[in-house]
């Protein structure tokens, strides 16, 4: 019971930090498009 609890937990932060991750990388990637517009105009 204790394991099966531990593991839940394990791949629930799992997800979250792979979620996480994408949505960092959206961040990144909007951000540079937006210097990349403001250092061509």
């Amino acid at each position: 019971m204790k394991y099966k609890e531990y593991k839940d937990n394990y791949e629930y932060m799992y997800e979250l930090s792979a979620y996480l991750l994408s949505f960092s990388d959206t961040v990144q990637y909007l951000y540079n498009e937006s210097s990349r517009e403001e250092a061509t105009r």
